[in-house]
């Protein structure tokens, strides 16, 4: 597009090509008495698409010509090195050539090169995608293959599955605070019963090992429908999902942590469930949520019932009784006998495990199956719906990075997190990065600071994630004691 073109001209242009258009669309309707409609909506989005196109072309040259006959260039000692450097950008409206001047200035550590433009737009220095495809990649990443996402993402522009790989390893980790930093503004629930469920899935990597991605969701109990029945698949209460390959349980349990302090008024809180599989690091939660209890998952139970009774069914009704009950006395009589009706080793090793399993867990099952408070939990289906689905449902092979980061995608999308909230993400991790960028500069001992670098400097007191730091929850374990 030629530099003399105005938007003026643009949009005389526009004007004349919207009414060629309707002229088409009128034609159309009068020679055929059925016209499908996306044949007139994709003339549309081409022809928008195509002047969106022009228009961020001619933004951008416009800035890089007024940043070129701008005083404050020359004062703050940036000369021309070169002129007319293209830079291809994918946009929403498709891909943009975007035409600019190279700078350079001298620094007490030798030359210093940038294209002062691509910095007023805040553009990285290898940036080929804007923030809105990120946005748009990542969001159909979370529920499709990274060569499906890419692929009709942006009209016929094709995104390699490498490149929508590398956006979701550039995820942060800490996606759920932006879901935290809206719920913060709501008042603290004032709730009896709080539960939380935990479970995990085991995710095949690129080199032929596994790895575990945790997911622990909190919640307040069942809705009820219409029947007044609540079962299995009616949804959670105000229900908030945490995942990801935690290297350290504790940095888990100490997310959860801090959720239950900023979201409920624990003062009101009368009794916390931690249910899953009777894992260690499960239970570990127990120790960091004080005076919870352990609820056994009704899923692994049955299993081990069926471990034990597999070689005697007779004894399993029995078996199921007492561990109903709660009646332990009775526990060792009943295994003492599935040991003697065991004729094979092998049947016998099955019944030792699953005792011990029941002795190991059991006052999860006794919580299970005295408490009239106590819900059963239903992790396992939950793990397969946020994680599985996505992550080992299917032949392939994840980075441990890949892995986590989609963990924590799954979860900031049943968190309520959306495209645009991906969108928000992005443009406050790049606003970070620019602010860090920025002091260490400034401390390395440059004397050089540009209105834009000032303007960024200033608003980082507006980041909420700088402003106040990574949250610890240990602080928060001590309202156990005074309850």
């Amino acid at each position: 597009m030629s530099k003399s073109i105005t938007y003026e001209d643009i949009i005389n242009q526009l004007g004349e090509d919207i009414f060629a258009l309707i002229e088409e669309f009128e034609e159309m309707m009068m020679n055929d008495s059925e016209v499908d409609i996306s044949e007139i909506t994709e003339k549309m989005l081409k022809l928008f698409n195509g002047y969106g196109r022009k228009l961020i072309e001619k933004f951008f040259r416009d800035k890089d010509e007024e940043i070129k006959d701008s005083p404050e260039r020359l004062k703050d000692g940036w000369k021309v090195e070169r002129n007319g450097d293209k830079k291809e950008l994918v946009t929403v409206f498709g891909k943009v050539e975007l035409v600019r001047t190279y700078y350079y200035r001298e620094t007490a550590g030798g030359k210093e090169y940038k294209y002062l433009a691509d910095e007023a737009f805040c553009l990285a220095k290898y940036q080929r995608l804007e923030p809105l495809v990120e946005a748009g990649l990542l969001d159909r990443a979370a529920d499709n293959s990274y060569r499906k996402s890419g692929k009709g993402a942006v009209g016929d522009v094709e995104i390699s599955d490498t490149t929508v790989m590398n956006k979701v390893h550039e995820l942060e980790e800490d996606m759920n605070d932006f879901i935290r930093e809206k719920r913060s503004e709501e008042e603290k629930r004032e709730v009896s019963t709080i539960y939380i469920e935990a479970d995990e899935d085991h995710v095949s990597l690129q080199k032929g090992e596994n790895e575990i991605s945790r997911l622990v969701y909190i919640h307040e109990g069942y809705k009820e429908d219409s029947s007044g029945d609540s079962d299995s698949d009616s949804k959670l209460k105000n229900a908030y999902y945490i995942a990801g390959a935690y290297k350290e349980s504790s940095e888990l349990w100490l997310e959860v942590a801090d959720y239950l302090h900023e979201t409920y008024n624990l003062e009101k809180v009368e009794d916390i469930f931690i249910g899953g599989d009777g894992a260690r690091w499960i239970k570990e939660g127990l120790e960091w949520i004080p005076e919870s209890k352990f609820i056994l998952d009704p899923y692994h139970l049955n299993k081990y019932v069926h471990k034990a009774t597999g070689h005697a069914e007779k004894f399993r009704f029995h078996l199921w009784e007492i561990l109903n009950a709660a009646n332990k006395d009775k526990l060792s009589i009943i295994f003492s006998e599935l040991l003697m009706e065991a004729e094979e080793e092998s049947r016998k090793k099955e019944v030792r495990k699953a005792r011990r399993y029941i002795y190991n867990n059991w006052e999860g099952i006794k919580n299970l199956t005295t408490n009239n408070k106590a819900i059963k939990p239903s992790a396992e289906g939950h793990v397969s719906h946020i994680l599985a689905d996505r992550l080992s449902s299917r032949p392939m092979g994840w980075s441990r990075t890949g892995m986590d980061r989609m963990s924590r995608l799954r979860a900031f999308r049943f968190n309520g997190g959306d495209r645009n909230g991906i969108l928000e993400l992005i443009r406050r991790n790049r606003r970070e990065k620019r602010v860090e960028d920025t002091v260490k500069k400034v401390a390395g001992g440059s004397t050089y600071k540009s209105s834009l670098t000032s303007a960024l400097g200033a608003r980082k007191q507006n980041i909420p994630a700088l402003k106040k730091g990574k949250r610890n929850a240990l602080y928060h374990i001590m309202w156990g004691a005074s309850r």
